[in-house]
């Protein structure tokens, strides 16, 4: 239950340490930020996670244009999953202004 540690000068034991480290995402002032999944598909040419613009799981086939090599393809709802878009893919959505 309790972690302790060798500091023969604190009294108090170290509770729960190895929690603070488990966030992987972001902290923002010690917190750790939520980010937000997307509904994403596979772009079938660059091969990057590219977010489909749909708020909700589409039932029908969906057109989506890549932000980085541009292309506009039609995607299945089997290709279509919850994720997050590549990291060039939203550096681009930031520089282009989408």
């Amino acid at each position: 239950m309790y972690a302790s540690h060798n500091c023969r000068d604190c009294s108090r034991p170290v509770e729960y340490f190895r929690f603070y480290f488990a966030y992987t995402h972001g902290m923002a002032f010690g917190f750790p930020t939520i980010e937000r999944r997307h509904f994403v598909v596979t772009c079938k040419r660059c091969r990057r996670n590219v977010p489909s613009g749909r708020e909700e799981f589409p039932f029908q086939s969906v057109a989506v244009e890549c932000l980085l090599c541009g292309e506009l393809r039609r995607y299945l709802p089997s290709e279509v999953f919850l994720g997050w878009p590549d990291q060039l893919v939203t550096r681009q959505q930031r520089v282009g202004g989408k």
